[in-house]
């Protein structure tokens, strides 16, 4: 088998199992959630996160991406990065102090407070495990992963569980979280310890003129994935929120898929570009086998969805199953968005990483505004996903700059007209058996040829 997917391959599997462990931890948390804080509750929380989400990316230039892309191009050392990192962290900090100080005379010191320090925690963890990820520490990253969310258990069952803090407990758990993970990785990942000059590194520029489009693109993605949030608080109630918050952890699990996948597939991307030996038929092949596991694991998961919530939450949060099947579905999409996104981090374009995100988001709001007093929840979660087809159609033709590989259009185009009619019908609960079993015979006889190659290789690769 060709290097390029062996070490794809392997990468992926890595990120498989601390996905898989991380993932499922905090998927399990779900319902632990829904039973220790009301739906205003969960609501409050949601917003808040996404207030932090929002000011990490503005307060530092959206600097980590940088470090995580200048980490594979041999005219930078380690001591560049992180130097120049670290200049712009300390104004990071000054700057979400500033943002957190608007909030003590509506909500005391103690919430202001731990924002600034879940602020801060999340920036730098970010930082330092991207940068040990783009210089080939996969396994150390992966462990990161699942320590993280082993921490986030533990203090969650600690402070809402036992102690019963609530909204506190909840952002305190993920800043001791932050901060064990931050320990863990300067301890064993040998990340450079705090260095800082007052004289601007050299390389500064270069990285900041790389980040600074993409904080445009971190806030687009920030509205897009919260703005709903916001008007749907604005709109109808915190308790709506709440609901439309626990639908959004169901595509979790299909987005969860899609992560693993991308996080090895952006350094076999950034490798390929910075090393010359990009080839169509590998990015061909790799975009097709991809795109058969966003078709048949969203298949598969809304063949489950409705039986799946009546265990998994309260019965106060039942009710949010309609608005799953569609959340899944702008799931598929935004699968397609980041492949194309690792392509376009490639060759360092993130002037249209941002343009397309820009669009995607002001989309996002003004679907929002025109849909939601009409359809409510509903109208955020078809927002979102019509947001996410957008982005995706313009990453791919933008893309055709960077590489041009062939594409079966046809077979893709009628794969997802086929499972955004299983997701409609099934938020309209006007599913039935036989309808799901004729789409997903559909679905199978359109993609046949590509699953039979796939099984061939499998069985190709077991008998070596």
């Amino acid at each position: 088998m060709n290097n390029k997917y062996k070490e794809l391959l392997s990468d992926t599997r890595i990120f498989a199992l601390s996905n898989f462990a991380s993932k499922i931890l905090l998927f399990l948390l779900v319902p632990f959630y829904t039973y220790k804080l009301s739906s205003s509750e969960f609501g409050i929380v949601e917003l808040v996160i996404a207030l932090s989400n929002i000011i990490i990316p503005l307060a530092s230039f959206g600097i980590y991406e940088a470090v995580f892309r200048y980490s594979f191009d041999s005219n930078f050392s380690s001591d560049d990065i992180l130097c120049s990192f670290y200049q712009v962290f300390f104004l990071s900090c000054l700057i979400i102090g500033i943002g957190s100080s608007f909030f003590i005379a509506q909500y005391g010191r103690l919430l202001p407070l731990l924002f600034f320090f879940l602020s801060v925690s999340t920036l730098l963890h970010t930082a330092y495990s991207l940068f040990i990820k783009a210089r080939g520490s996969t396994k150390l990253f992966a462990i990161d992963s699942v320590l993280y969310s082993v921490a986030l258990v533990v203090m969650n069952i600690l402070l809402l569980a036992i102690f019963n803090l609530g909204i506190i407990g909840y952002l305190s758990s993920i800043l001791i979280a932050n901060l064990i993970s931050i320990s863990f990785l300067m301890c064993f990942g040998k990340a450079p310890k705090f260095r800082i000059s007052l004289r601007i590194n050299s390389k500064l520029p270069k990285m900041l003129s790389y980040s600074i489009p993409l904080i445009f693109n971190s806030i687009a993605w920030m509205i897009i994935s919260y703005s709903d949030r916001f008007m749907v608080n604005f709109f109808l109630s915190a308790s709506a929120v709440g609901l439309y918050s626990v639908a959004s952890k169901i595509p979790s699990l299909l987005t969860t898929i899609f992560n693993i996948f991308n996080q090895a597939w952006s350094i076999s991307a950034i490798k390929q570009f910075e090393t010359n030996t990009m080839s169509k038929s590998f990015y061909a092949s790799v975009f097709s086998s991809y795109n058969l596991l966003i078709i048949f694991s969203a298949n598969s998961l809304l063949w489950i969805i409705k039986s799946f919530m009546k265990i998994y939450v309260s019965p106060e949060y039942y009710i949010a199953h309609v608005y799953v099947p569609i959340l899944l579905l702008g799931g598929c999409f935004l699968g397609v968005v980041n492949f194309f996104g690792s392509i376009l981090a490639s060759g360092k374009d993130s002037k249209n990483v941002m343009l397309s995100s820009l669009f995607g988001s002001l989309m996002n709001i003004s679907l929002n505004f025109i849909l939601i007093p009409k359809f409510g929840i509903m109208g955020a979660v078809f927002a979102t996903a019509i947001s996410y087809f957008a982005i995706a159609i313009y990453r791919f033709f933008v893309s055709r700059s960077i590489i041009r590989f062939d594409i079966k259009i046809y077979e893709m185009f009628f794969s997802y007209l086929l499972v955004s009619f299983q997701a409609i019908l099934l938020s309209l609960q006007k599913d039935s058996i036989i309808t799901f079993l004729l789409i997903t015979i559909i679905l199978v006889l359109i993609n046949f040829k590509e699953i039979r190659k796939i099984g061939l290789l499998i069985l190709t690769k077991k008998s070596l």
